[in-house]
């Protein structure tokens, strides 16, 4: 939660300033690596916990009231499918490869694609798609947060997530 705190106030607060080397090229290459990041970091959130607090884009004042901070758990599918979508709009916006080794280590578009098919698989595995042992859980408004029964769907968009990373990769000659 600190990071993506971190990189939703630099989302809101990062500006053009040319003479510092800050173009409006730069500085929305940057928003979109820092789009990645915070899907990626909810992608690991989910991973580890299952279904999470989520409010996308929502940063609460640090002296917010606690009833303001207590956000109920969102269902599991409707975050991997946020993680989804963010992540396939990042991936047309990052470069395949950087030409300048200085930007090494930098967000790719084949990065995202990476995390984005990651995510995919494993909400369609047994884990999170049609567990028993999941079935039953509810957020504190009743809401179920993971499906008690088994989408094939799910497998083939993963594979075609996986088909999409294949290809991106090869064309950027990974």
């Amino acid at each position: 939660p600190k990071r993506i705190r971190t990189g939703l106030i630099f989302l809101e607060q990062v500006r053009i300033i040319p003479e510092a080397g800050l173009t409006e090229e730069y500085v929305n290459q940057m928003k979109n690596e820092v789009r990645f990041l915070i899907a990626y970091y909810y992608s690991l959130m989910i991973e580890v916990y299952g279904a999470i607090p989520f409010e996308p884009g929502v940063i609460y004042p640090v002296d917010a009231p606690t009833a303001d901070l207590m956000t109920t758990q969102a269902p599991y599918d409707e975050i991997v499918e946020w993680i989804d979508q963010e992540l396939k709009d990042v991936a047309t916006r990052l470069p395949a490869v950087y030409d300048d080794n200085n930007n090494w280590g930098r967000a790719t578009s084949v990065m995202a694609l990476a995390i984005r098919a990651r995510t995919l698989l494993f909400a369609a595995s047994p884990l999170f798609n049609g567990n028993p042992d999941l079935k039953d859980w509810q957020n504190a408004d009743g809401v179920n947060l993971f499906r008690g029964d088994h989408d094939a769907a799910k497998w083939t968009k993963a594979a075609q997530a996986h088909k999409e990373l294949i290809d991106a990769a090869h064309a950027a000659d990974y």
